[in-house]
């Protein structure tokens, strides 16, 4: 099975692969890792290290450096595991997938792009008997 989580949902999502290794995969849109880790007083880096299956983190322009290509969570998640996908959405703001105006011409076609990545994520990293 694989996973989906937005903002604080991502949390979720890295502590279900962390504690359950069925899961084949995950995606994660503007992810809030950084801060619900910070409220329940968990140090992000060792749950990140603790996840090992591949994670798609689409990041808005609002989410810290850590959460964006290159970043503290993407160098985390390869020295555990393989097939983790990073991708900035520089112009949009954080919750654009979920609530973002789709009667704005650039937040219609950056929605549709996180979607497009999200199942052309998760069809390649599920098998194809739970599809």
């Amino acid at each position: 099975c694989a996973l989906l989580g937005f903002c604080w949902g991502a949390w979720l999502v890295c502590h279900a692969c962390s504690a359950w290794p069925d899961f084949c995969c995950a995606a994660m849109a503007h992810p809030s890792v950084h801060t619900m880790a910070m409220r329940w007083g968990e140090d992000q880096e060792e749950l990140l290290r603790k996840v090992k299956v591949p994670q798609l983190v689409l990041s808005s322009k609002d989410e810290p450096g850590d959460w964006k290509p290159g970043g503290k969570a993407e160098e985390v998640f390869n020295k555990n595991s393989a097939g983790h996908v990073f991708k900035e959405f520089g112009s949009m703001s954080h919750g654009f997938v979920t609530r973002g105006d789709l009667k704005d011409g650039n937040t219609q076609v950056e929605v549709a792009r996180a979607m497009e990545y999200i199942t052309g994520f998760l069809c390649k990293h599920t098998p194809r008997e739970i599809l």
